[in-house]
């Protein structure tokens, strides 16, 4: 097990510019029913469980919305995560990644 996260490092951010619109999914619709929150099996992981977690989700519908930008994308992450954002990448390369404490070039 591992304690807290001191950051999160999100990467393909230049791919954000190849979709049509930013979306995300905040919860799932089943029928009358809506899950906000999945919960996995505390360890020792039970594999019955995670089965019909997998079962419940199959009949569920995801329910997106949209994010204006790739900006909003990272603040969106980072208050559900309940962590900072602390590198992000633009590209495959070294030189594609930055810290959050530089600035961070707009993302479409």
């Amino acid at each position: 097990m591992v304690g807290p996260l001191d950051a999160l490092a999100v990467t393909c951010l230049d791919r954000l510019a190849e979709l049509p619109a930013i979306q995300v999914c905040d919860h799932y619709r089943s029928g009358d029913a809506i899950i906000e929150r999945l919960t996995p099996a505390p360890a020792p992981y039970d594999l019955d469980y995670q089965a019909a977690l997998t079962q419940t989700l199959a009949r569920c519908r995801p329910v997106l919305t949209s994010v204006t930008d790739g900006d909003a994308l990272l603040a969106l992450a980072s208050a559900a995560l309940g962590v900072p954002i602390g590198l992000v990448s633009f590209g495959p390369t070294a030189a594609d990644k930055q810290s959050v404490r530089k600035s961070v070039r707009k993302m479409g």
